[in-house]
């Protein structure tokens, strides 16, 4: 099933997961190894997850699949707000703007194929 064609968006988020590499690297440069570790797990699950929406053949596994591309997202955005917070973590706002932007994206899609309401929080 191709609900919609999200090719775009999931070279975004390919591009989102290695930023969330370097970053989650940097981290544990800094001995942040927990905080790493989940940022890393959220991050690069956005991208596993649009694939898997996009190659899906029903409906319900393509929302399915896109709600946890949304879950990993605000997962991710979670943990890089919690180190921009800290005063003895690495920063990295522009990975932020980036996080958000293809939250936006996502929405976007979802917008026309499932109720928010569905979306996990």
């Amino acid at each position: 099933m191709k609900t919609t064609d999200n090719s775009e968006l999931l070279k975004m988020s390919l591009n989102y997961a290695m930023s969330v590499i370097d970053f989650s690297s940097e981290l544990e440069d800094a001995q942040k190894k927990v905080i790493a570790q989940k940022l890393l797990e959220a991050g690069i699950g956005i991208s596993s997850n649009l694939y898997q929406a996009r190659k899906s053949k029903r409906k319900s596994d393509f929302d399915f699949n896109m709600s946890r591309a949304v879950k990993n997202t605000k997962d991710s955005l979670y943990w890089i707000n919690q180190c921009l917070k800290s005063e003895n973590y690495p920063k990295n706002p522009e990975l932020k703007l980036f996080g958000e932007l293809l939250e936006k994206e996502i929405y976007k899609i979802l917008s026309g194929n499932i109720n928010e309401n569905e979306l996990p929080s």
